[in-house]
């Protein structure tokens, strides 16, 4: 073992919410903290966060620290959820790696448990309460612009230059996007339009966030743009696990309301971005009433639009939608009056609960453009689409060891825009389509897919047996307990492999919540049988990175069958590249294109409160 490594205390930074800096304040600083800051050149630093403060640690190669409450430990942490000998850190070829040594409460990588794991630049783990931020100071890394990105986007930056650098230099915006180059290229076109007031809420999935993005995003100004995001941490009694603000993109503003928001009981993915969502939106609603100014929403998914004007319309108060946290008792809906311009949204999920909201209230409380049925987003992308989720389906699977040409399908959502393009790829990647595909829709005629009912259940029971291989392509919870307890009971498969070929993480909801009530039981029975079920991570072992998660279940009669969720669940497709640029310039560039639209109209003549179709009842400028 190395010798036992010097702490050198750094000052303790103070955020803009006079709380102590978490460990992301200081990964955004890391270099200006940490350079100097030690007495001799090390190939890493460590920024460690002890109750007194924080502690720089240089690591050399060939180094091996230990890390635990017992005093013999290399670096002591003295949090009650840390174990006595927690983790190590050896650094070996000039990379850090970690190793959990078995402790009770694990070790966290960037918001994922690990046994082992590789660490990059600004990776940031978490031992019980301590966070410790990874550095190499002295890896040359060329950072690559926000402009650039915009640059591989001409459809996107061509509307940008049409708006004008003053466009929405009076305006707020609150935009809630995946994470990917694409929408670093759409920031970089609304800070080009003269927004001063970008609030980000990223949604990241299972896949593993570029240090490059971050590199980007930290280039920008405090005051001018913010962003969050959510990062899941795994518990042992639930699918899903539990959600928190992850710590890799900026200081967290109304820490203590925000953390209120997701902790206040578990909740899935979508809720907790909604939770998030609406604090975050809130607070710059008031920031642009105090200027004078107002704010627009654009966002992919449906997480604010349909929610806020369902509690406008009900005439709920903030305080009733933000908790009790919040002493504001305005209306919702004269909050909205006053700051929101409109919405614009770009996915056919968040079309229809905007639609389900205006049929129910027979009117939205504030104005929206929907571009989710335009020609392009119909017509084109979708085939795009489909082929990001094969891709993803079959590189997952050859991770765990299999075969997509081997895997009885079955496609749900089959007659949708995105499933029936899903089916056609899905043909010839099978060694005999006419078996092994079918396709299930309420809407089900035959001619998408060889084989097409408007149920699982109405499928014949010999393809039912045989299916190995479910992906949904619905945009909501499309597979429910009582499928999965059928597949359980009948003869077929020993393993059902589950992917969501969605953008959206409702596709398996329902039965991501079943799995977890009965994982939670002590003595869980399903069908009148004692049920044992226990839940594993299926790792790459090349990549080290969780590709799968295994729900193993043992009925009473001896039967055994497992469940294999593909990235746990979430958007398969976002485990890697998404959507191609080429393919999502046009979609941003129509979404930019109808907010240009929506602001356009509020200067001379405002659209109703209604939702606007693009290519339906309004028509963007070519």
């Amino acid at each position: 073992m190395s010798p036992r490594p010097t702490h050198q205390q750094l000052p303790r930074e103070i955020s803009s919410d006079g709380l102590v800096c978490d460990s992301v304040t200081a990964a955004m600083n890391i270099p200006l903290l940490l350079r100097g800051a030690v007495d001799h050149p090390a190939e890493i630093l460590l920024l460690v966060d002890f109750p007194g403060g924080q502690s720089v640690i240089a690591v050399n190669e060939g180094d091996v620290l230990e890390l635990g409450r017992a005093d013999e430990c290399d670096i002591v942490l003295t949090s009650e959820r840390v174990s006595r000998k927690h983790a190590r850190f050896t650094c070996a070829d000039g990379v850090l790696s970690v190793t959990d040594l078995g402790s009770r409460n694990g070790t966290l990588v960037d918001g994922r448990k690990v046994d082992r794991a590789k660490l990059d630049d600004n990776a940031i783990v978490l031992v019980g309460a301590h966070s410790i931020v990874v550095h190499y100071p002295w890896r040359a890394q060329r950072t690559v612009t926000l402009a650039e990105y915009l640059a591989r986007m001409p459809a996107l930056h061509a509307v940008a230059q049409g708006a004008g650098k003053d466009f929405l230099a009076n305006t707020k915006v609150f935009l809630i996007h995946h994470l990917t180059s694409e929408v670093l290229g759409l920031i970089a076109a609304l800070r080009a339009m003269g927004c001063r007031d970008l609030e980000t809420l990223f949604v990241v999935y299972a896949g593993e966030v570029p240090e490059a993005y971050l590199h980007a995003l930290r280039g920008l100004p405090d005051d001018e743009f913010h962003c969050a995001a959510l990062t899941n941490h795994p518990v042992r009694t639930s699918v899903e696990g539990a959600y928190d603000v992850s710590n890799r993109f900026s200081p967290i503003r109304n820490r203590a309301e925000v953390r209120d928001a997701l902790w206040q009981q578990p909740l899935n993915y979508f809720d907790a971005m909604q939770r998030l969502a609406v604090v975050r939106l809130f607070a710059q609603l008031e920031r642009a009433e105090s200027a004078g100014q107002r704010c627009l929403l654009i966002e992919d998914g449906g997480y604010l639009a349909p929610f806020l004007n369902d509690v406008a319309l009900a005439g709920l108060t903030v305080q009733e939608v933000r908790g009790a946290s919040c002493t504001d008792a305005r209306r919702v809906a004269e909050v909205l009056d006053r700051a929101l311009i409109g919405t614009v949204e770009h996915t056919r999920s968040g079309h229809d609960r905007v639609v389900a909201v205006e049929a129910r209230h027979r009117r939205l409380a504030r104005p929206a453009i929907s571009i989710a049925v335009s020609n392009y987003k119909t017509q084109i992308e979708p085939r795009e689409v489909a082929a990001t989720i094969v891709n993803g389906v079959e590189n997952v699977l050859h991770m765990i060891g299999k075969t997509l040409s081997r895997r009885h399908c079955v496609v749900l959502g089959s007659c949708g825009a995105v499933g029936a393009s899903l089916a056609q790829c899905l043909k010839p990647r099978l060694i005999d389509p006419a078996t092994q595909l079918a396709g299930v829709d309420p809407r089900a005629v035959p001619g998408a897919v060889t084989l097409e009912a408007t149920s699982l259940h109405a499928l014949p029971e010999e393809t039912r047996e045989a299916m190995d291989l479910v992906i949904g392509a619905v945009g909501r919870s499309s597979l429910a307990p009582t499928d999965v307890v059928a597949w359980l009971a009948g003869n077929g498969s020993d393993e059902l492999i589950l992917a969501s070929g969605s953008s959206k993480t409702d596709e398996f909801r329902e039965l991501a919540a079943w799995l977890s009530e009965l994982t939670e039981q002590a003595a869980p029975v399903l069908d009148g049988q004692r049920l044992a079920i226990a839940t594993a991570d299926i790792v790459d072992p090349k990549t080290e990175r969780v590709a799968a998660r295994r729900v193993h279940m043992r009925l009473g009669n001896g039967r055994e069958k497992s469940l294999v969720l593909l990235a746990n669940l979430m958007p398969i497709n976002f485990l890697f590249y998404g959507v191609p640029t080429e393919t999502i310039d046009g979609v941003l560039a129509e979404l930019l294109g109808a907010s240009v639209r929506m602001m356009r109209s509020d200067a001379t003549e405002p659209l109703n409160r209604r939702l606007y179709m693009v290519d339906k009842d309004l028509f963007l400028d070519p």
